[in-house]
């Protein structure tokens, strides 16, 4: 499983996020990844891109390269992501 966050470093929303997924995953066991890619360069746009990423923060948890759920432009609460950890 993979986590993906996109956002920007001055984006307040974008850093809570961040901090709270990487707190949620040092506390459950298991194998998910998290990736943060800043929209501020060219390797970020580029997935932002290829995700149909419109809004920061957005969040992305995928499984088996497949979407599971999308949060766009909010901070998702740690009980609905824990249903897909």
């Amino acid at each position: 499983m993979e986590i993906k966050i996109f956002g920007r470093k001055d984006c307040v929303k974008c850093q809570a996020v961040r901090e709270k997924l990487q707190l949620l995953l040092n506390e459950t066991p298991g194998d998910a990844k998290l990736t943060y890619y800043d929209m501020d360069d060219v390797d970020g746009l580029t997935e932002a891109t290829y995700y149909g990423v419109s809004a920061i923060p957005t969040t992305v948890i995928e499984a088996g390269g497949e979407e599971k759920m999308r949060w766009s432009g909010e901070v998702p609460r740690i009980e609905d992501i824990k249903q897909y950890l």
